[in-house]
C-alpha cells in the first residue's frame, strides 16, 4: 500500500469519527417540532475549571492532582470526578451486571457501608443499551481488585478484575445531599468516549455561571483533548427573552423591539438549523459571533416584543431568512454579496434607512499623521508580504463602491506608488467601525484656519490624514438604529422588517423545524474558495528572547492560498533548553473560522507532540491566513534553540493532500531579567482638547527585551489596566468634559513590568466660554467707545480682530474708534480647549450737533445755524468788552434759564449730550458758580431794559465750552458751541487712559 493511500486512509477514518462526534441529547433538541423548541447556546468551551452555583452553593470543575482524576467536580457535601488519564488502562473490580442509570445510583448507594472506610471509591461505566456497569477502583495491582473482589462476593455482590481504557468518562457521587440532578449520556469521539452530563436542579431554579444566572439546563461535557465545555440548553422564546435586551435597548418602541425579536428568532433558527445538519454539540455561541446572550436578563418591553411575536420567522422562496442585523447604517445598507464571499441574497439588498442621524455612530471620523499613516499601511503590507510600499501620500481614490457608499476598493497614490486595498482591509488596518469612509489629507503647507485645530500651533506643521464615515457594523439586513426610527415614524413591526429583507415574509415557526437535512449549500453566506496549490507554517515572533525558567508562548501561523480542511504534524523540540507539555498547545483561531467546531488531538512522545486538528463534519475549508496553533512552554538552559515541524500533511476537504513548507522557530534564552522596562508617551492630544476622540501612541525600552516583543497594559483615570498586549496606540472616545489621567506601562519577557509608569494628564472641554457686556451707551456722539465686560479666565479675547487682556476673574475692557454711522464690532473668545464664542454688536455714532451763532455789533440781526433770528437789542462794546444777550444764546445752545427776581440770580442748565453744566451767576456780581465751583469775573452781567442781561463774550466761550472768533473789520462775532477742539482732546485723554491700562 503506497504511503499516499495510508496517508488518505488514515485521513478518512478521522474525519468519519468528526462526523460522528455529537452527543446524545433528549429527542425534542435534535427533533424539531414541540411547543418549546429548544436551542443549544455555547457559553464556554476548553477551559481548565468551570465554577456553577445554585442558592448560595457552589461546585468547582477544575483539575485535579491526581493522575486518575484530573477532573473534579466538588461541594462540602457532593463529589464529582471524572476520569481521563492517559494511562492505557487501570485495573477496576466490576460489577458482572449493569443496569438503567438510576438504579445503578441505588446499587451504588448501597455499596457504601461496605466501602465507607476503604478509601475506594465507585464509578458508573457506561455499558450497552444505556446500561452502567459499578466499577471500583483504581488499583495498581490485580491481587489488590481480585481482594476487593472476594470481599464483595462474601457480602453478595458478583464483581471480576477488568483492565479499563482510561479514555471513558465517568463520575463517582457520594450521596450526603441532592444538590442538583444529572442524568449520564455519552458520545464517541475519535477513539474516545466524551461524556455528557445533563445539569439541572431540583427546583428548577437559575444555576450561575461567570456571574450570570441560567435557565432551565446546563450541559456539561468532557474529554481529555477537548476539556469542558458548558452549554446551555432551553427553549427559544426563553432565549430571545435575553437576547432582544442585549442586541437592542430595552427602553425603544415596542415595534422596533418586536422587528427586533423576529429577526433574532429567525437568525437563530438559520444557525441551528446548520448546526443540526453536522449533528454539532451546539447551535449558537452568546456572542457577537451570533448574538449576544447573557442568561436571566429581561425587562418587561423586551418580555413583551418577544411574546406579541411568539414563534414568528422570516421567510423568503420556503427558506428560513437569515436575517442579520447591525448597529447603524449610515443611511443606506449593503448587498450581501459586496460585504461577504458567496451568492447574492434577494432578501439581502441595500436600502435606504432614514433617521439614523440619532445614532452615536452615524458619523465619524479619525485622524492620524501623514508618517503614522503610512507607517501603518505598510506594516500591514509587510505582513502580507507584498512587495509595495508608500513614501508620502498625495491623493486618495475611491475605486469601487457597493449599492451604497461602502468602499469596496481604494487606492492610495505618491507619484509613482500606488497601493491598492480592498475596503474591508483599510478598515482592519486603522480600526474603522465600518467600510463607509473618505479621506482628507491635509498637508503641512497649507492654510488650516478653517479647521477644527486651527488654534493648536503644534499641528500647523504637521500633514494630517483625517478619515471620516458613516454608520457601524457590517450594514447588511436590518440597521437597529433605523429600525427604531421607522418605529418612532408609525410603521409596524411587519413594515419595518420588509423594508430591510426585501420580499419576505413571516410565517409561524413550526413547519419549518424539521428541515435541518434540506438547507441548501448554497443558502450559506459563509466563504468558499478556490483551491490552488500550498500553504506555509511558520512560528511568530521569531527570534523570540525568553528568560530561564520563564514561561514563554509562540503562535503557528498558516499562510495558505488553498481551501483547507485540516491537518496533521509532528512539533519538535531540545529538551535540554525547553519543555513542552501537550495540555500547553491550545488551538488558534483559523480553523475556527465561521464559528465552526473542531477536533484537536494531541499525543507527546518524549521531545515530540504529535498533532492532528480539522474542522468537523462537512464544515468546508478555509484559506487565507491566521494562527493555527498556541505553543506555550518553560525555559530550562541559556542558549539558542529552535522549534521545528516533521511530518506536515495538509487536506482540504476532498481530502487531497496539499503542497506544505514550513520554517523554524527560533528561542533565545536569556538569564533571568531583574531591571524592568520604562515607557514612554511619545504622541497625546493637547493638553486642553476639544474633541472627543483623542488618540496616544507609546514606546518601551528595556535592557533585554527588544521593543517589538514590550507588551503595554493602559488606563484612563481609574478604570481598570487593560490586557497586556503589542499595542503601541490606541483612541479613546471620551464622551464627558473634565479632567483626565492617562497612564501606560511595559512588560517585558521576563513579565516584569515599569513600575513607574507615565501619567499625563488633560482636559477635555467642549463648551464655548461665555461672554458678557455692561451697559453701553448706544448710540452715541463719542468718536470712541469704552467697552467692558467679563468672560472665562485664561481666554484669548479678540475684538475686531485686535487681542485684549483679560484679568485674571475674566474681567476686560477695550476702547474702539467709531465711525459715523453704524459700527460692527464682533468679540471672538477662545479657550485653552480652542473652543469659541462669537458676539456681534452694531454701535451708532451718530453726528455732533454744533449750534454756529454770527452776531454784529450794533445789530438786531443774528444767524442761529443758517435761521435769522431778530434780538431785541443788539449786541455792544463797553468798557473795551464785547457784551452779548445771555438768554438768548444760552436757549440757542438749548439750554434752559431761570431768573429769580428776589436774589437778582440767573440759573443756566446746559444740556448737550456732550456737555452737561450748571452755571450760577448774579447782576452786578463778579461772582459766578460753574458745576458748583466758583470763578471770577473781570466784568460783571448788564441788565439792559427792558429786562435783558448781557454778559461778555469771553464769559461764554469759557463757561458754556464754545468756541468764539472776533471779526474787527466787520464787527462781527462767531460762536460754535460745543468748541470742537474741546471735543476732541476729551477723547484723546481717554484713549490715553487706555493705553495706559493696557501696557
Amino acid at each position: 500500500m503506497s504511503t499516499l493511500l495510508q496517508k488518505k486512509i488514515a485521513w478518512l477514518f478521522l474525519l468519519f469519527f468528526i462526523i460522528m462526534s455529537a452527543s446524545s441529547f433528549p429527542a425534542s433538541a435534535s427533533n424539531p417540532g414541540s411547543e418549546d423548541f429548544q436551542i443549544r447556546v455555547l457559553l464556554s468551551t476548553k477551559k481548565p475549571s468551570i465554577e456553577l452555583a445554585s442558592k448560595n452553593k457552589q461546585w468547582l470543575i477544575a483539575q485535579s492532582n491526581s493522575s486518575f482524576t484530573p477532573l473534579s467536580l466538588s461541594s462540602p457535601s457532593l463529589t464529582f470526578e471524572i476520569l481521563g488519564s492517559t494511562v492505557s488502562t487501570t485495573l477496576f473490580s466490576r460489577s458482572t451486571s449493569s443496569w438503567t442509570w438510576d438504579q445503578a445510583l441505588l446499587q451504588a448507594q448501597s455499596l457504601k457501608p461496605c466501602l465507607e472506610q476503604s478509601g475506594l471509591r465507585v464509578y458508573l461505566s457506561p455499558a450497552d443499551h444505556n446500561q452502567y456497569f459499578l466499577d471500583i477502583g483504581p488499583f495498581e495491582k490485580t491481587k489488590d481488585a481480585a481482594f476487593i473482589c472476594t470481599l464483595l462476593q462474601s457480602s453478595g455482590y458478583q464483581f471480576f478484575v477488568q483492565n479499563l481504557n482510561m479514555g471513558h468518562g465517568f463520575i463517582t457521587i457520594s450521596f450526603q445531599e441532592d444538590l442538583f440532578h444529572l442524568k449520564s449520556e455519552n458520545f464517541n469521539l475519535s477513539q474516545e468516549s466524551i461524556s455528557v452530563w445533563q445539569i439541572t436542579t431540583p427546583t428548577n431554579e437559575p444555576i450561575n455561571f461567570s456571574s450570570k444566572n441560567y435557565p432551565e439546563k446546563l450541559i456539561l461535557a468532557y474529554s481529555p483533548t477537548q476539556s469542558l465545555m458548558l452549554i446551555n440548553e432551553l427553549s427559544i422564546e426563553e432565549y430571545l427573552r435575553s437576547v432582544v435586551p442585549a442586541e437592542m435597548p430595552n427602553n425603544w418602541s415596542i415595534e422596533a423591539l418586536k422587528a427586533q425579536a423576529v429577526a433574532s428568532r429567525s437568525f437563530a433558527l438559520s444557525r441551528i438549523l446548520q448546526a443540526r445538519k453536522s449533528n454539532a454539540l451546539f447551535d449558537v455561541t452568546n456572542d457577537t459571533y451570533t448574538q449576544v446572550y447573557l442568561g436571566c436578563r429581561y425587562f418587561p418591553s423586551s418580555d413583551a416584543a418577544v411574546k406579541a411575536s411568539r414563534h414568528e420567522i422570516l421567510v423568503s422562496k420556503g427558506q428560513v431568512v437569515e436575517s442579520v442585523f447591525h448597529s447603524t447604517s449610515g443611511g443606506h445598507t449593503e448587498n450581501n454579496e459586496l460585504v461577504w464571499s458567496g451568492g447574492a441574497r434577494s432578501y439581502l439588498r441595500g436600502v435606504i434607512s432614514e433617521g439614523e442621524e440619532g445614532s452615536p455612530h452615524f458619523t465619524w471620523y479619525k485622524s492620524f499623521k501623514e508618517d503614522h499613516f503610512i507607517s501603518e499601511i505598510n506594516k500591514y503590507l509587510a505582513a502580507k508580504g507584498r512587495p509595495e510600499r508608500l513614501s508620502e501620500l498625495e491623493s486618495s481614490q475611491i475605486l469601487e463602491k457597493g449599492v451604497s457608499p461602502r468602499v469596496r476598493k481604494i487606492l492610495l497614490h505618491n507619484q509613482n506608488e500606488l497601493v491598492e486595498l480592498s475596503g474591508s482591509e483599510f478598515q482592519s488596518i486603522f480600526s474603522l467601525k465600518s467600510t463607509w469612509f473618505d479621506l482628507l489629507i491635509w498637508k503641512a503647507d497649507t492654510s488650516s484656519a478653517w479647521w477644527k485645530d486651527y488654534m493648536n500651533p503644534e499641528t500647523k506643521d504637521t500633514s494630517w490624514v483625517y478619515i471620516y464615515g458613516r454608520g457601524w457594523g457590517h450594514g447588511v439586513g436590518m440597521s437597529q438604529y433605523g429600525a427604531g426610527a421607522q418605529a418612532r415614524k408609525g410603521l409596524n413591526y411587519t413594515q419595518i422588517l420588509e423594508h430591510f429583507f426585501k420580499g419576505s415574509q413571516i410565517e409561524q415557526m413550526a413547519s419549518y423545524l424539521s428541515k435541518a437535512q434540506n438547507l441548501s449549500e448554497n443558502a450559506q453566506i459563509s466563504s468558499k474558495t478556490t483551491q490552488v496549490s500550498a500553504c506555509h507554517l511558520s512560528f511568530s515572533p521569531t527570534p523570540l528572547n525568553i528568560m530561564v525558567q520563564k514561561q514563554w508562548r509562540l503562535e503557528l501561523l498558516i499562510s495558505s492560498t488553498s481551501s483547507m480542511q485540516g491537518f496533521s504534524l509532528d512539533l519538535l523540540y531540545d529538551p535540554t533548553h525547553v519543555t513542552i507539555e501537550e495540555n500547553n498547545i491550545s488551538e488558534g483561531t483559523f480553523l475556527n473560522a465561521g464559528n465552526k467546531t473542531t477536533l484537536f488531538l494531541k499525543k507527546k512522545e518524549n521531545n515530540k507532540i504529535h498533532i492532528g486538528l480539522a474542522r468537523e463534519g462537512k464544515a468546508g475549508g478555509v484559506s487565507g491566513e491566521g494562527t493555527l496553533l498556541v505553543i506555550e512552554g518553560i525555559a530550562l538552559q541559556e542558549g539558542t534553540s529552535e522549534i521545528y515541524l516533521n511530518n506536515i500533511h495538509v487536506f482540504n476537504s476532498q481530502l487531497e493532500e496539499l503542497e506544505s513548507s514550513s520554517s523554524n522557530g527560533i528561542l533565545i534564552i536569556n538569564k533571568e531579567d531583574l531591571i524592568p522596562p520604562k515607557t514612554l508617551i511619545i504622541e497625546y492630544p493637547p493638553r486642553y482638547n476639544n474633541q472627543s476622540f483623542v488618540t496616544f501612541r507609546w514606546i518601551g525600552s528595556d535592557n533585554q527585551t527588544k521593543i517589538e516583543n514590550l507588551f503595554y497594559s493602559y488606563r484612563i483615570n481609574e478604570e481598570p489596566w487593560s490586557t497586556f498586549s503589542k499595542n503601541t496606540s490606541y483612541t479613546f472616545h471620551l464622551n464627558n468634559d473634565g479632567a483626565y489621567v492617562f497612564s501606560v506601562k511595559a512588560r517585558d519577557e521576563a513579565n516584569l513590568i515599569d513600575p513607574a509608569p507615565p501619567v499625563y494628564t488633560f482636559f477635555i472641554d467642549t463648551t464655548p466660554p461665555f461672554l458678557e457686556l455692561d451697559v453701553y451707551e448706544n448710540p452715541t456722539l463719542k468718536s470712541e467707545i469704552l467697552l467692558q465686560g467679563k468672560t472665562e479666565p485664561e481666554v484669548t479675547l479678540l475684538v475686531n480682530a485686535v487681542k485684549y487682556p483679560v484679568g485674571a476673574s475674566g474681567s476686560f475692557e477695550c476702547l474702539l474708534p467709531l465711525k459715523i454711522g453704524n459700527n460692527l464690532i464682533r468679540f471672538i473668545t477662545i479657550d485653552p480647549s480652542s473652543n469659541t464664542s462669537t458676539k456681534d454688536i452694531i454701535i451708532t455714532r451718530n453726528p455732533i450737533p454744533f449750534i454756529e451763532i454770527s452776531l454784529s455789533i450794533g445789530s438786531l440781526k443774528a444767524i442761529v445755524n443758517q435761521e435769522i433770528k431778530t434780538l431785541t437789542i443788539a449786541p455792544f462794546i463797553e468798557q473795551n468788552r464785547t457784551f452779548v444777550p445771555l438768554r438768548f444764546i444760552a436757549e440757542s445752545f438749548q439750554s434752559k434759564v431761570d431768573w429769580n427776581a428776589t436774589e437778582k440770580k440767573i440759573l443756566i442748565t446746559l444740556e448737550h449730550p456732550l456737555i452737561k453744566k450748571s452755571i450760577t451767576l448774579w447782576l452786578g456780581s463778579k461772582i459766578a458758580f460753574i458745576d458748583g465751583e466758583m470763578v471770577a469775573l473781570d466784568v460783571p452781567p448788564l441788565i439792559k431794559p427792558p429786562g435783558h442781561t448781557f454778559v461778555p463774550i469771553r464769559f461764554i466761550a469759557e463757561s458754556f465750552g464754545s468756541k468764539v472768533d472776533w471779526f474787527p473789520q466787520t464787527q462781527s462775532i462767531k460762536i460754535v458751541f460745543p468748541d470742537p477742539e474741546k471735543i476732541v482732546d476729551l477723547n484723546q485723554s481717554r484713549r490715553k487712559l487706555v493705553i495706559s491700562y493696557e501696557k
